[in-house]
């Protein structure tokens, strides 16, 4: 197999997405894959030496490790542009979980600033700023997603 060879910008863009997919997807079927796994060995427990389940379910811990690893090399090496479809994707799912995460720690910091103001309204107020909040990151999400697939 050769690398390919990128012709058009348009061509570029849809190995990105399909890079973004394959990261969703894929991760979503290991993560079924992992959960059932682990699964089976804890549920024969009683039927493995001691030390033994121990050390099968850390082979399993690292499935996706290696899953993840495997296509990522596979697609750096051969699909450039899906590997980075592949690395934007996972990198935009933390950007957001870290936005989120600072959205509500400053919701809930102003709510009880305020509920020691006004009591119960207070809440009402959080959960609004929350709502708004959450509103402004998705829609930054969104054309951050956008200007990276136009890239």
């Amino acid at each position: 197999m050769k690398r390919k060879e990128y012709i058009s910008r348009a061509e570029r863009i849809a190995d990105r997405k399909i890079g973004a997919t394959v990261f969703c997807i894929g991760n979503l079927l290991i993560f079924g894959i992992y959960k059932w796994a682990q699964y089976q060995l804890t549920s024969n427990a009683s039927t493995f030496q001691p030390g033994e389940l121990a050390r099968y379910l850390r082979y399993v811990e690292l499935l996706p490790w290696l899953a993840n690893g495997a296509l990522l090399l596979a697609s750096a090496i051969f699909w450039k542009e899906v590997a980075v479809g592949y690395i934007g994707c996972f990198g935009i799912i933390i950007a957001a979980l870290f936005a989120l995460g600072g959205l509500f720690l400053t919701s809930c910091v102003l709510a009880s600033s305020v509920y020691m103001l006004i009591g119960q309204v207070a809440v009402a107020i959080g959960v609004g700023l929350f709502i708004w909040g959450l509103i402004y990151v998705i829609k930054i999400i969104t054309d951050l997603i956008g200007r990276i697939w136009d890239y």
